[in-house]
Order: structure tokens, then C-alpha cells, then sequence
């Protein structure tokens, strides 16, 4: 009888070591056990592609009084939004604290977890979810207009305590991008940039503006570019995680703001005579306005009487189709920098505005490889500051039409 219980315990003790992936060699690993470990790193579908500040490790530290620290380092992608890891061999017993956070190639953090505290029994496998915030994040600029006489864009974000500063340098184009990579959550700090010519000497600069950097919100902030004899202005938009969008232009001052009565919530563009862009009115009454102007990078197209019905899409393209509803043939989205659209009443006030970049992924835009296929605003982004950002948009799965190659949702098919 009493060898029977004994193999009975030592069989028990088997399987509880093997759940933990360890097999017993002496009494004293039976008071080990096993960490399970869960990690949502927070990210967007759009930002796991192409963010500029990435991670590439996952790390996860167990400390407690009474035995050694353990550190295990693992692989983390980042166009991946879960890590899952497991630690086996942790000393039993209680108040062990568990760490983690997300490295890039440098050791720079880029994530952070709160951290929890659990006791660890003999032979347990001990499960735990961890939610992983930015612990940084970018800063993105994005300028139009910029006049042939500039040479380069020059930006720089500096720290007012610690002197750290990050900047980068892009030649010119008519529309530029600038991104300042890493920059810690929190971080207070002087934001300028400058305009410089073939010599150096600058040509348009903004006047500095202390900010201060959050790598998980949304925030909007002013920043004033002078010159002679001109100016203009450019907003900021902090999105998460850590991400700034700047509009502006150097052919003068820019009103940023957005009635959003109407909502620009598609676009097909570089698709010759089936370009459109498609307008969402998300009142709950119809909006007509007896002039509406389309502002397609300066120029513009006028439409008299139109009429958006209650919650409801209206598609203005380049030619009569189908699914369009208005058309002219001076609708033209063909840059191969992208375009800002902009939507104005008859009075010259900003209704909506997107100004998209094409294959330009650190403004997070989608890319269109090839085809024609249009961009769709996510259905829970649809507002005037929403559509702003290239990480809310989305290249089009669905056919217009199972007899030809264009893909996209406009009007009434988008329901």
C-alpha cells in the first residue's frame, strides 16, 4: 500500500513539473514554476506596416527580495500586435514582480507595461496579461507649396531640460515630408523648422514653440512660418502613438479650420478619368449648398445646388459613371506626390480638407502598389479631424464592378 501512494506522488509530481517544461532532477526543482506571458503591444493595423519608430524585442524581467532577477529577452516584430512567451524555471514563492517593455536594435525603450506582482506557487503555471503603452513615438511634418528656391527643409525637435534634441534634413520638393524618429513620451521641448537655399541662408523660418511631445493622444498645436514679404501658417497634429502630422504651405497663410458638415471619405486617385472623390453628410437632415467649391491643390472646380441626403454619400468624379454622381473633367488627383482636396462653401470657409501623400509611408498613407483602387476612411474615423491621418484610411478590397479592374466602395455601394 505504501509503495502504491509513493508512485502515485512521484507520477502526481511528474506531470506538474512537465506542465511547467521542466523535468525533476532533484527534490529542490519541484519549488520551481512557470510564467505565461501575454503582451498586447498598442498599434494600428496601418501603423504595424509602416511606422517610423519600430521596435524589434520584447523584454521580460521577474525580480523579488528573495532571489536572483530574471531577464529573458524575446524577438517582438513590429507589425505584430501580441507577443506571447513563456518562462519556465521561476522560483516559487509570493510578491514576485513582473516587468515589460519593448527595445528597438539600440535598447531604446519603445513600450512600457505597468508592472504586476503575483505569488508563484510550487509547480505552477502562472498566466498574465500585459498591456503595453508607447513609451515613444514620432513626430511627422508635412509642407506644401514649398517655392523653387528653397534647397532644403531643415527641423529639429530639442528637450529644454536635458539638451537632447532630434532633427532631420530634406531636400525640397513641392511637397515634402520630414520625420523626427524615438522622441520619449512626455518630452518637453522647442520644436523649429527652417527653410535654407543652395548657400545656406534661410529663407523662411518658424518662430520656436515649446510643446510638449505625447506619444498616446491627439493633439493639435499652431506654428507660424515667417518671411519676406510673405508668410504662413502650420498645425500639428500628435496622434497616437507619437505620431505629428504638420499641413502647411509657403504660399501663404493656411486656415486650418474644418466646419466638418461634410466629410471627404474616399478617393481614387492616378486613375485617369475614374478618379473621384466621394462626400458623407453626417447630419440627420439632407445639406444643400448652392456653391460648392472642390479645391484640388489650387484649383478649383465649382458645382451649383448640391444636395447630400441625411447620412448619406455623394461621389463628384472626373467623368459620368455609374456610381458617380456629379462629374467634371477637371478633376484631377494624378500627383504622384498626392493632393490636398479641400471642400469650401460659396462663402471661401473650409468645409473639410485631406491632404494625402502617395507612396510617402511615413505619413502612414496607404500604398497603392497598382491598380485602380481607391482609399476608404475607416467607417469609426469619420470626422473632420479624423480623416487627417493616413493611419485611418485603407486601400479598397471590393470590386465596383465584377466586369472591370477597379476596386473601391463609392456612394450607396459603401453601405
Amino acid at each position: 500500500m505504501c509503495k502504491k501512494l509513493m508512485y502515485a506522488v512521484a507520477v502526481a509530481a511528474m506531470y506538474l513539473l512537465n506542465s511547467c517544461g521542466v523535468m525533476p532532477t532533484s527534490i529542490d526543482e519541484q519549488e520551481y514554476c512557470s510564467l505565461n506571458l501575454s503582451a498586447r503591444i498598442s498599434q494600428s493595423s496601418a501603423l504595424a506596416k509602416i511606422a517610423q519608430t519600430t521596435w524589434d524585442s520584447l523584454v521580460v524581467r521577474i525580480t523579488a527580495s528573495d532571489m536572483t532577477p530574471i531577464r529573458k529577452s524575446s524577438p517582438a516584430s513590429s507589425s505584430i500586435g501580441i507577443v506571447a512567451l513563456t518562462l519556465p524555471n521561476i522560483p516559487a514563492g509570493s510578491n514576485r514582480m513582473i516587468e515589460a517593455w519593448t527595445i528597438d536594435k539600440t535598447g531604446r525603450m519603445v513600450h512600457k507595461a505597468e508592472s504586476v506582482t503575483r505569488n508563484f506557487a510550487p509547480n505552477e503555471v502562472v498566466t498574465v496579461a500585459l498591456a503595453l503603452t508607447p513609451a515613444c513615438g514620432s513626430l511627422y511634418l508635412q509642407i506644401a507649396d514649398v517655392p523653387t528656391s528653397v534647397d532644403s527643409v531643415f527641423a529639429k525637435f530639442e528637450c529644454a531640460s536635458t539638451g537632447e534634441s532630434w532633427q532631420a534634413r530634406v531636400a525640397r520638393l513641392a511637397k515634402l515630408s520630414i520625420s523626427l524618429d524615438k522622441i520619449p513620451d512626455r518630452t518637453q521641448g522647442v520644436l523649429t523648422v527652417q527653410a535654407v537655399d543652395t548657400a545656406g541662408a534661410t529663407l523662411y523660418s518658424a518662430n520656436p514653440v515649446t510643446l510638449t511631445f505625447h506619444a498616446d493622444s491627439l493633439q493639435t498645436v499652431p506654428l507660424a512660418f515667417t518671411t519676406t514679404p510673405s508668410a504662413f501658417s502650420l498645425a500639428l497634429n500628435l496622434q497616437q502613438p507619437g505620431a505629428t502630422v504638420g499641413m502647411g504651405s509657403m504660399a501663404g497663410s493656411v486656415d486650418t479650420s474644418e466646419s466638418g458638415a461634410l466629410i471627404i471619405t474616399e478617393l481614387m486617385y492616378m486613375a485617369n478619368d475614374s478618379e473621384y472623390v466621394e462626400i458623407y453628410n453626417p447630419s440627420s437632415s439632407d445639406t444643400t449648398i448652392s456653391r460648392m467649391v472642390l479645391d484640388i491643390d489650387g484649383d478649383t472646380l465649382l458645382f451649383s445646388s448640391l444636395t447630400v441626403p441625411a447620412k448619406d454619400h455623394l461621389v463628384i468624379g472626373r467623368k459620368k459613371l455609374a456610381w458617380t454622381d456629379v462629374a467634371n473633367a477637371k478633376l484631377d488627383l494624378s500627383s504622384t506626390n498626392g493632393n490636398w482636396v479641400t471642400l469650401k462653401s460659396s462663402d471661401g470657409k473650409i468645409i473639410d480638407r485631406v491632404a494625402f501623400a502617395v507612396k510617402v509611408n511615413g505619413l502612414e498613407w496607404p500604398n497603392i502598389s497598382s491598380g485602380k483602387k481607391s482609399i476608404c476612411l475607416d467607417s469609426l474615423a469619420y470626422g473632420a479631424e479624423e480623416n487627417n491621418f493616413g493611419r485611418n484610411w485603407h486601400v479598397a478590397e471590393s470590386a465596383i464592378d465584377p466586369a472591370t479592374i477597379q476596386y473601391g466602395t463609392p456612394g450607396r455601394m459603401g453601405k
